[in-house]
């Protein structure tokens, strides 16, 4: 979490569909991980969560582009 009075923040979580469960070793580097996962993978796709910590209730339209 960011600090306190930081204001809003994006957070990325990508989410995979693999055709198995996977047993990977810790500490992967990225390209390592998806050296591993690409030749089972069957989609992806990318969640993204608005934080609006400072002030809930101002509508997220008044934040701008995002």
């Amino acid at each position: 979490m960011p600090p306190e009075g930081n204001g809003s923040h994006l957070y990325y979580y990508w989410v995979l569909a693999l055709d198995h469960q996977t047993s990977l070793p810790e500490r992967l580097t990225f390209t390592e991980l998806l050296n591993e996962i690409e030749p089972h993978l069957l989609g992806m796709n990318r969640l993204v969560l608005l934080d609006i910590l400072d002030n809930p209730c101002r509508p997220c339209r008044s934040l701008g582009p995002v």
